[in-house]
């Protein structure tokens, strides 16, 4: 059977692994330094506990020589993060007392991490321990992605503005296409700069299209590597007509087929996209459904004959979509209950739910190291509220902030004395 990749979380996948028992160490060994900048240093148990961070996050089996690869991608990762942290600590340097972001913000996006991943507090801190991570890594690196965006926000949101006249230019650009073909569209941006720009940046291309082959989720991969400021949204940048990206994306995103990604490259540097979806512009109405999924690991020892007859039996138990999400409670993953767009689905996981009628459960399918199957609970059509002039404004915003970010990263990075020892 072809493996459909549907959005169940990779840390589910990672919460039912096979792991290892060992636990987070008391002390931290400082056992060498791998990279210096500015004079700050990242050491290499930051650097171990991070590739392990990262690893956990694909929610996948990665051998070992690219392993080695993602090692050095991270470290490049931290480095620029380094750099990003202490660009915006020269801008509190007379105000020694104001933080970037606050702690209840770093706790409210764990949580929301967590809460998304169908676990609780206890479930979550388990789950650092076996891959001996600590709590204080994981929010490091939330914490230092919404540092980097309040920072430009505060830089440079006062002289961001859109003029009437402009606002007029987008709303006539808006309108001659409204028959027109849109698409939803992920993306990665990795730039190119300093002197051995294109080597590293040529290099992590390759090594996230290797991970992409090997069923890694784009989001995640967009997370951990991607320097656009949609990178915490998983490099979803929505709804979009082809000429309002580069020359070369729009002509790539053109030829694309749904749910397939291609590398192209401009004067930023290498992007690589993801077609979600796509469809004409001026549809009336949009399809959303309410569906849950519930799971069953396939690694924990038991025969697949019988990991499939324990599910067949739940499903004859409770034979509705809404009673086997009720009833499989605590005898199975039950992931949290979803609302989508159907337009938005990918391909694999579209071709289930057309499939299914409101009320139903669909056939089981082996996704990721378990058994899985779809309850659709509901399915509801709704009528496309036309874009507003604020949405116009927001998208032009964050398209000039996108700019702003990557231009502070690089100038950053020209004046900045980076040495790498791995």
């Amino acid at each position: 059977m072809k493996k459909v990749h549907l959005i169940l979380s990779s840390l589910f996948f990672a919460l039912y692994a096979n792991a290892s028992e060992s636990t987070q160490p008391d002390t931290i060994v400082y056992d060498g330094i791998v990279a210096t900048v500015n004079g700050d240093i990242i050491t290499k148990s930051d650097l171990d506990e991070r590739v392990r961070l990262v690893l956990l996050s694909m929610g996948k089996d990665i051998p070992a020589n690219i392993k080695e690869k993602i090692k050095h991608d991270v470290l490049q990762e931290m480095c620029n993060e380094l750099l990003q942290n202490q660009l915006a600590k020269k801008y509190v340097i007379f105000a020694p007392n104001k933080r970037w972001v606050e702690e209840k913000e770093i706790d409210e996006a764990v949580q929301s991490i967590i809460k998304r991943n169908n676990m609780n507090i206890e479930q979550f801190r388990e789950l650092l321990k076996k891959h001996k991570i600590s709590e204080k890594c994981f929010k490091k690196q939330i914490a230092s992605n919404m540092t980097w965006i309040n920072f430009i926000r505060m830089k440079h949101g006062g002289s961001v503005k859109i003029s009437e006249r402009e606002l007029k230019q987008l709303r006539n650009e808006y309108n001659k296409h409204r028959n027109e073909t849109i698409y939803l569209v992920q993306r990665i941006v990795i730039p190119v700069s300093g002197n051995n720009g294109e080597e590293i940046a040529l290099s992590k291309v390759h090594n996230i299209t290797e991970l992409l082959n090997r069923g890694v989720a784009f989001d995640e991969l967009a997370r951990q590597f991607s320097q656009g400021v949609s990178a915490q949204k998983g490099g979803n940048i929505g709804w979009i007509f082809a000429d309002q990206l580069s020359k070369e994306e729009s002509v790539s995103i053109k030829n694309l087929e749904t749910g397939k990604t291609a590398v192209v490259k401009n004067n930023r540097g290498y992007i690589i996209l993801k077609l979600k979806s796509k469809r004409i512009n001026d549809a009336d109405h949009i399809t959303k459904i309410k569906f849950a999924q519930i799971a069953l690991p396939l690694n924990q020892g038991y025969p697949r004959a019988e990991v499939e007859a324990y599910l067949n039996d739940l499903k004859r138990q409770y034979p509705t979509a809404n009673a086997l999400v009720k009833g499989a409670q605590g005898k199975a993953y039950v992931s949290n209950v979803e609302t989508l767009v159907v337009d938005e689905l990918n391909p694999d996981f579209a071709k289930i739910i057309n499939g299914l009628n409101t009320g139903s459960i669909s056939k089981n399918h082996v996704i990721n190291g378990a058994l899985v199957v779809v309850c659709l609970l509901d399915k509801t059509q709704e009528k496309v509220k036309p874009i507003s002039d604020e949405d116009l404004k927001n998208q032009r915003i964050e398209e000039k902030m996108n700019k702003l970010s990557e231009q502070e990263k690089q100038r950053q990075r020209r004046i900045s004395n980076i040495k790498i020892m791995l």
